[in-house]
């Protein structure tokens, strides 16, 4: 035989406990260390085309790419970095750490 001829054993569901069906529940208390979803818009829309709102939410390297992008080509492409910040705003929901935008 290939594979042998004991069965593989099969997991058994066992029973919850007091302190597994409490932690089941959903905690919808905010997390203290979450950022302004609010000041994430207006740095995008104001300073979008700089990558302020991607440093505001932690995200470095992105906000270092739309930084050089606008000053290296001395603020020709700044139009593109800013279309970039503004589809950033309407799509990213969470910080660099995947912490929840507060409202």
């Amino acid at each position: 035989m290939l594979f042998g001829s004991t069965p593989m054993p099969v997991p058994v569901p066992v029973a919850a406990t007091q302190g597994q069906a409490a932690a089941a529940e959903f905690d919808f208390t905010p997390d203290p260390n979450a950022k302004n979803r609010s000041n994430f818009i207006v740095l995008g829309v104001l300073l979008g085309a700089f990558g302020a709102h991607n440093f505001y939410a932690g995200y470095r390297n992105k906000a270092i790419a739309q930084l050089l992008l606008s000053v290296l080509t001395l603020g020709f492409a700044s139009p593109m970095s800013w279309v970039w910040a503004v589809i950033d705003v309407c799509t990213v929901d969470r910080d660099s750490a995947g912490i929840k935008f507060r409202s």
